[in-house]
């Protein structure tokens, strides 16, 4: 856990709900980098299978650790007792890879919609009951191979909204 890997293509126009986001963050907060995250029982969380997208707040900046930010320099800890000042929030109005489910068909400008049975930047092109996070932005995919990374512009759906960029 911990990875520092930025996906993130293009900021079209970035925003955050969140900018700092110490206050929806706690010890058992622990996510990526670039992990989709939602806003659940008032905390950012990882999207898990099921998830529908309500409450989609964005990507995470940064990668957090047991509610820590991870070290700048890898091989370094984190200090459990440092409480950290300010903690970048989770973005959106980006355009970023993420990974296609395999299988599917991708055209230019189709919403996209989480896929978290897949893993937390998974997306797919089917609709089913979730709600859109997303705009697919490259050429057409006729059937998605496995781990096939795409570039998507990622929207915010909160509060249970549409999502807006």
């Amino acid at each position: 856990m911990g990875t520092q890997k930025n996906h993130v293509v293009k900021s079209i126009s970035p925003k955050s709900l969140f900018d700092d986001m110490s206050n929806v963050i706690d010890s058992t907060s622990t996510f990526n980098q670039g992990d989709f995250l939602v806003l659940t029982s008032n905390l950012l969380v990882t999207v898990t299978s099921g998830e529908l997208g309500t409450n989609f707040c964005g990507v995470a900046r940064t990668s957090i650790v047991s509610g820590q930010p991870v070290a700048p320099i890898q091989g370094t800890d984190v200090d459990a007792s440092a409480q950290p000042i300010s903690v970048a929030g989770p973005e959106y109005g980006i355009t970023m890879k993420v990974v296609a489910k395999t299988g599917d068909a991708f055209a230019p400008g189709c919403p996209v919609y989480i896929d978290g049975a897949s893993g937390t930047r998974h997306v797919t092109s089917t609709v089913g009951s979730s709600k859109a996070i997303g705009v697919y932005q490259g050429a057409l995919v006729a059937s998605a191979s496995a781990g096939q990374e795409i570039e998507c512009l990622i929207g915010a759906v909160y509060p249970n909204a549409d999502c807006h960029f």
